[in-house]
C-alpha cells in the first residue's frame, strides 16, 4: 500500500474516530444532564404533591373556600408540570402519577357540589368522597416518591455510563496515535535513515552502494530510482572517459595545433601536434603558463590577443614558426569559452598552417577581378574611397552616371565626382563612415527634368589590424520605390481618414499582442496619444482586470478563429459596454500574423435593455415591484433565510373599503389612493425590504432577517399609523385604513420548512383574521399558530 494512502487512511480514521468519540461523549453528557433534570423535577413534584396532600387534609377538616382554591392552584401546577412529556420522562411511576392526577379534579368537584348542611346520606357521601380524595392524594405522594427514586437510579446509570465513555475515548485515541507512530517509524523514518546512509556513501565516492528496496511504495520507488541513478553515474563516468579519449584521438589527428588556455594564461589541454610541430610534450604543457612553454618574447606578442579573447572577443591573427628548417606561416584563432552566465572561462587556441596560402595570392588577385566584373553587373553605383575621400575604385554604372572618365580613377575626389549640391547631402554621412560607423542616406536630386530619389550606403573598411582604411559607397536609384511609397501613403491616408471618422474603435494587434494600428476613436477611448500606444502590448496599456477579460479571446483569435464578445470598458469617468469582433490576419502560409479588432459602443442598447427589464419588473402605477418581480425575489429571499438560518416574514395588505372609494370617487381617485398607499408602505419599511403590488389594492412586503414575531408587528404598527394619516384626493380628505396579515417563520433550516406558496397562504389566512377582527389591525401566523395583536397598534 502507498505510504501516502496509508497515512491518509490513518489521518482520516483518526479524525473520524475523534468526531465519533466527541459525539458519543456529547450524547452521554446530554443523557446525564437529562437524567439530572428529570431527578430535579421529580423532587420538586414530590414536594408539590406533599403540599397537595396537606391541603387535602385541610379541606377535609375545615372545608374552607380559601383552602379549596389553594388546592386547585396546587393541583393545576402539578398537572402542568406532568404534562410536559419531553422534559419529565415516561417512567411507570410517572404514568400512574399522571393518571391519578387527572382523576382528582372530578372527585374534588363532586365533593364541592355537595351541600354543606345536608342530610345524613349527604354527609356519608361527603365522608366517602373525602376518604377517596385522601386515598388518591396519598397514592400521588407514593407515586411521586417512586418516580423520584427511579430518576435517582437513571441519573446514577447515566453518570456511570459517562465516566466509562470519558475513560474509553482517550484510550482509543492513544491507541490510534501509537498505531500511527508505528506506521510512520516503519514506513517513513527507517527508509529515510537508509536513504541517508546511501547519500553519505555517494558523497564518499562509493558508487557501489545499493539500497535494494523492493517494496511497492514511495520509498521503494525512490530507492529503485537511487540505485538506477548510481548505476547511471557509473556509466556516465565511463562514457566521459571514453569521450575524452575520443576527443584526444580526434584533436591529435587534426592538421592544426589545438589547445585550451584558462584565465591565468595556463594550458589545460594540448594535442599531439605540439610534439610534431614544435617538439613540445603536450602532457607536460598542462597546468603550465604560456611564458613557461613558449617564452617571454612570444608571450608578449600573444598577450594583447589573449586579453581580447578573455574579454569575449573572437581573435584571429598570424605568426611564423620554423619547422624542419623551413619558415611556416600559422593562422591563429582564439575562440572564447563563455559560460551560460556570460563569464569567459578561457579560450580555445587553434593554429592552422597557412603557408600554402601565400601561393594563393595570385588566385586572390584573379578573384578581385571577378569581383570587379560582378560590381559592374550590379544595377547600382559602387565606389571605394580612402580616408582622404579620394576615389580608388568605381564601377561602370557609377562612372556613367557621374560622367567621369575611367582614366581619372584613382585620383578624383568625391566632392568633384558628385558635385557640390549632391556632395552637400553626402557630407554628414561621409564623416560617420570615416569614424568607423555605417551610414545610410536617402537623398533627392533633379535629373532629366524630374525628381530622382537615391539611397546611398557608406560602409567602413578596416584592416586586419583594425585600422580604418576607407569606405565603400553604394548608391541605388529608388525613384520607383519612392513613387510607390507615395501612392501607398496616399491610400493609407484615405483609409485612416475613413477609419478615424467611424464611431468604431479599429485596431490591429500583431502576434505579440502589440498595437500596430489604432484609429482616432480607439485612441480617444484609450485616452492616450498614438505615440504612447503604437508598439505597446495591450496588456501593458489596459488595467489588469480589463486585460484579463479580453486575454482568452485574443489568444483564441491568434489561433486563427474569429471571436465575438462583449466587455466593459472604463475610461476616466466614462463606462462603456463594447461589442468586440476579432478577425485573424492569416498569411498565405497559414501563419496568423495578428488580429484586426473592431469595437462598437453598445452602451445605449444595453441601457435600453436594462430599462425594459425594469419596466417588466415594476408596477406601472405605483412604481413598486409587481407580481412578476415578487415571484422572482421571494423564493430567493427564502433561500437566503435557509442559508443564514434566520427568520423571515411576509406581510399581506390591502386597503379597507377600497371598492367604495372607487365607486364613489372614480377610478382616477382610486389610482391616486393606490399611489399614496404604496408610497406610505415604502416609507414604513427598510430600503432592503421588498414592497410589491400583486394587483388591485393587494400589496405584499417581504421582511428578511427578523427573528421574533414581535418584530414584524412593530413594522405593522408603523404602517397602520402612516396609512391612517389624512389624505386629500379630488379635493376631499380621506382617512385610509389597512388590514395586515403576517406570516412569520423562525430560523429556516430545510427546504421543506417554508415555501412561497405556504407562506402566502399563511399570510392570507392572517389577513382574513385581521379583517374578521374589525379591520385597521393585523394578525400574525407564526409557525402555523395565529398570534393575537399585542396592543402595539
Amino acid at each position: 500500500m502507498r505510504i501516502r494512502n496509508q497515512l491518509l487512511a490513518f489521518v482520516t480514521a483518526s479524525v473520524c474516530t475523534g468526531i465519533l468519540a466527541a459525539a458519543i461523549v456529547f450524547a452521554a453528557g446530554r443523557r446525564e444532564d437529562a437524567a439530572g433534570d428529570a431527578q430535579a423535577r421529580a423532587q420538586v413534584t414530590e414536594h408539590e404533591v406533599a403540599g397537595l396532600l396537606a391541603l387535602t387534609q385541610e379541606v377535609a377538616r375545615y372545608a374552607e373556600p380559601r383552602a379549596a382554591e389553594q388546592w386547585r392552584l396546587r393541583h393545576a401546577a402539578i398537572a402542568a408540570a406532568l404534562a410536559d412529556d419531553a422534559r419529565v420522562g415516561n417512567s411507570p411511576a410517572l404514568v400512574e402519577l399522571r393518571d391519578v392526577t387527572q382523576a382528582l379534579p372530578a372527585l374534588f368537584t363532586r365533593l364541592e357540589e355537595l351541600p354543606s348542611n345536608g342530610d345524613a346520606f349527604t354527609a356519608r357521601r361527603k365522608e366517602a368522597l373525602l376518604d377517596q380524595l385522601l386515598t388518591n392524594t396519598q397514592s400521588m405522594s407514593d407515586y411521586a416518591y417512586q418516580w423520584f427514586q427511579d430518576s435517582v437510579e437513571q441519573r446514577r446509570a447515566a453518570e456511570s455510563e459517562f465516566r466509562w465513555i470519558a475513560l474509553a475515548v482517550p484510550c482509543v485515541m492513544l491507541l490510534m496515535l501509537l498505531a500511527s507512530a508505528i506506521v510512520v517509524l516503519r514506513r517513513v523514518l527507517l527508509p529515510m535513515q537508509r536513504l541517508d546512509r546511501a547519500a553519505a556513501a555517494i558523497r564518499r565516492g562509493d558508487m557501489t552502494f545499493r539500497l535494494g528496496n523492493t517494496t511497492h511504495d514511495e520509498f521503494g520507488d525512490l530507492s529503485r530510482e537511487f540505485d538506477a541513478m548510481t548505476a547511471a553515474l557509473i556509466a556516465s563516468d565511463q562514457q566521459r572517459d571514453r569521450s575524452e579519449q575520443q576527443l584526444r584521438d580526434i584533436t591529435d589527428n587534426l592538421p592544426a595545433l589545438v589547445a585550451y588556455i584558462d584565465r591565468g594564461y595556463a594550458y589545460q589541454f594540448a594535442n599531439e601536434k605540439y610534439r610534431e610541430w614544435l617538439g613540445i610534450d603536450p602532457f607536460s604543457m598542462v597546468s603550465r603558463r604560456v611564458p613557461e612553454v613558449l617564452g617571454e618574447d612570444i608571450f608578449s606578442v600573444m598577450l594583447g590577443k589573449m586579453d581580447k579573447a578573455l574579454a569575449g572577443e573572437r581573435v584571429q591573427w598570424e605568426r611564423s614558426v620554423w619547422r624542419d628548417g623551413v619558415e611556416r606561416h600559422l593562422l591563429v584563432e582564439y575562440i572564447p569559452d563563455v559560460a551560460p552566465g556570460g563569464t569567459v572561462r578561457g579560450f580555445y587556441a587553434l593554429s592552422v598552417d597557412i603557408t600554402e596560402r601565400r601561393g594563393a595570392e595570385l588566385e586572390i588577385a584573379r578573384s578581385e577581378q571577378r569581383m570587379a566584373d560582378l560590381t559592374n553587373a550590379i544595377p547600382a553605383m559602387v565606389g571605394y574611397f580612402d580616408m582622404a575621400e579620394t576615389c580608388l575604385y568605381a564601377n561602370d554604372a557609377g562612372l556613367r552616371s557621374l560622367g567621369v572618365e575611367r582614366a581619372r580613377i584613382p585620383g578624383i575626389s568625391m566632392r568633384e565626382a558628385l558635385g557640390e549640391t549632391v556632395y552637400a547631402q553626402h557630407e554628414p554621412y561621409v564623416r560617420e563612415a570615416l569614424q568607423g560607423r555605417r551610414a545610410r542616406l536617402d537623398g533627392k536630386v533633379e535629373f532629366a527634368g524630374r525628381a530622382a530619389h537615391f539611397q546611398a550606403h557608406m560602409i567602413p573598411d578596416r584592416s586586419d589590424a583594425d585600422a580604418q582604411r576607407g569606405f565603400y559607397l553604394m548608391t541605388f536609384d529608388i525613384t520607383a520605390l519612392k513613387e510607390a511609397e507615395a501612392r501607398r501613403a496616399k491610400l493609407e491616408g484615405q483609409l485612416r481618414a475613413i477609419t478615424d471618422n467611424l464611431p468604431v474603435a479599429i485596431t490591429y494587434l500583431d502576434d505579440q499582442q502589440r498595437y500596430r494600428f489604432v484609429n482616432r476613436t480607439g485612441l480617444e477611448w484609450l485616452c492616450r496619444p498614438a505615440d504612447e500606444v503604437i508598439g505597446q502590448r495591450i496588456g501593458d496599456l489596459l488595467r489588469p482586470v480589463a486585460y484579463e477579460r479580453r486575454r482568452e479571446n485574443i489568444e483564441t483569435g491568434l489561433t486563427g478563429k474569429r471571436v465575438t464578445f462583449e466587455a466593459e470598458s472604463i475610461t476616466g469617468d466614462v463606462t462603456r459596454i463594447l461589442h468586440y469582433v476579432y478577425i485573424p490576419d492569416i498569411e498565405s502560409d497559414g501563419r496568423v500574423a495578428g488580429l484586426y479588432g473592431l469595437a462598437t459602443d453598445v452602451s445605449a442598447l444595453k441601457n435600453v435593455e436594462k430599462q425594459l427589464g425594469l419596466l417588466v419588473r415594476s408596477d406601472v402605477l405605483t412604481g413598486v415591484a409587481n407580481r412578476y418581480s415578487f415571484n422572482e425575489t421571494f423564493p430567493l429571499a427564502l433561500s437566503r433565510a435557509r442559508r443564514a438560518m434566520s427568520g423571515l416574514a411576509l406581510m399581506y395588505l390591502d386597503i379597507d373599503h377600497f371598492k367604495s372609494i372607487n365607486d364613489t370617487l372614480g377610478h382616477a381617485a382610486g389610482d391616486e389612493v393606490l399611489k399614496a398607499f404604496a408610497k406610505r408602505l415604502q416609507q414604513s419599511v427598510r430600503t432592503t425590504d421588498t414592497v410589491a403590488r400583486l394587483g388591485g389594492d393587494e400589496f405584499v412586503i417581504v421582511l428578511e432577517g427578523v427573528n421574533d414575531p414581535d418584530e414584524p408587528q412593530i413594522v405593522a404598527r408603523k404602517i397602520v399609523a402612516n396609512v391612517t394619516s389624512p389624505l386629500t384626493v379630488e379635493g376631499r380628505s380621506l382617512t385610509l385604513t389597512t388590514s395586515i396579515g403576517i406570516a412569520f417563520r423562525r430560523a429556516i433550516v430545510s427546504a421543506d420548512a417554508a415555501t412561497a406558496e405556504a407562506m402566502i397562504g399563511r399570510a392570507d389566512a392572517a389577513l382574513y383574521a385581521a379583517k374578521k377582527a374589525g379591520r385597521n389591525t393585523w394578525r400574525v401566523m407564526a409557525d402555523d399558530v395565529l398570534i393575537e395583536e399585542k396592543g402595539l397598534a
